[in-house]
């Protein structure tokens, strides 16, 4: 029988030097390191994970659709484009993404032949996109810049399909569209070509070509529009009054069309000498108010001596007007 108290075993010299030897404070610190390395990524893996939000999913979703259209895969793209849509829907800001994929699937119908299909998705990203209440002038251009081309392409189908009234609604929003933002030249030409085909299948040929001169203005280089205001100074200064207003008034119009702001301020406050001069003196003081207007819409591009000519037009009204009275 055994009896009597339990000691602890003793160590020998060596398994002590050893026991001492194995507790490396460095080592411990290093192993302590990757376990909370490790504690760490795990949760930081969760957050990515949670952090897929629909707002990815979506773009992801979207750019494998285009993918998959541009290389003729269209059932695909069609599928993909369906799935972006279902994504859109629970994003926070989902109207215009919304409204985009709907375009974009008209685009895949079109591709594939579907025209009823394709004109049906148009009207739907249309429809979707004036309902689209702009905070600010950056958000009324981009809904703009996106509405002229599904515009212009139901257009295309109308017309295709000989549904001219309707081809023609929708060219004329494109125009106007082309218009309200800075629409590239060879985007409005292609518009205005067709829509001034449309117009001559119509018998309207006046309505065309009044289209296409705008259009072939616009697309003039620079140094041949800068000849309107040279051509009305020289007019203006030989007193030919009605050739100087001439000139000026196509500088206005050019300058309209492709959004010069200060140019068409210019173009204004010189129309307004030409009404000084020939006793019209509301119709300069009208004019000189538009042009101030302009000046404000691109103010950073107004210099001084721009603003002082406007100005300088605009006190000669008042006095004059108040000589009137």
């Amino acid at each position: 029988m055994l009896c009597g108290t339990i000691r602890p075993m003793a160590l020998s010299s060596e398994e002590s030097s050893i026991s001492k030897r194995s507790v490396n404070p460095k080592l411990v610190l290093v192993v302590l390191a990757g376990i909370t390395a490790c504690i760490v990524a795990i949760p930081a893996v969760l957050v990515l994970q949670l952090g897929d939000r629909p707002e990815d999913r979506c773009k992801k979703l979207e750019n494998d659709a285009f993918v998959a259209m541009q290389a003729g895969h269209y059932s695909e793209a069609q599928n993909g484009f369906k799935r972006a849509l279902q994504e859109a829907g629970r994003c926070d800001d989902k109207d215009m993404p919304s409204a985009r994929l709907t375009g974009e699937l008209a685009d895949v119908f079109a591709k594939e032949g579907d025209t009823a299909q394709a004109e049906t998705s148009y009207s739907k990203a249309i429809a979707m996109l004036d309902k689209i209440k702009p905070k600010d002038l950056t958000d009324k251009s981009a809904i703009g810049r996106a509405e002229v081309p599904l515009c212009f392409k139901l257009a295309e189908l109308y017309s295709g399909s000989g549904r001219l009234p309707e081809a023609e609604s929708y060219y004329s929003k494109a125009i106007h569209g082309c218009d309200d933002l800075s629409a590239t030249f060879s985007q409005k030409m292609e518009i205005t070509e067709r829509y001034a085909n449309l117009l001559r299948r119509l018998h309207r040929e006046e309505e065309a070509q009044t289209l296409e001169v705008e259009a072939d203005y616009a697309n003039r280089p620079i140094s041949d529009q800068e000849k309107s205001m040279d051509n009305g100074n020289s007019a203006f200064l030989a007193g030919k009054w009605d050739e100087a207003e001439n000139q000026y008034k196509l500088l206005l119009n050019h300058s309209l069309i492709v959004h010069r702001n200060v140019r068409a301020a210019k173009a204004l406050a010189l129309l307004g000498m030409c009404s000084l001069v020939t006793g019209n003196t509301a119709l300069g003081k009208s004019r000189c108010e538009r042009a101030l207007k302009y000046c404000a819409l691109d103010s950073d591009n107004a210099s001084r001596s721009e603003l002082a000519e406007v100005l300088s037009v605009y006190a000669v009204c008042q006095s004059m007007e108040g000589d009137d009275r």
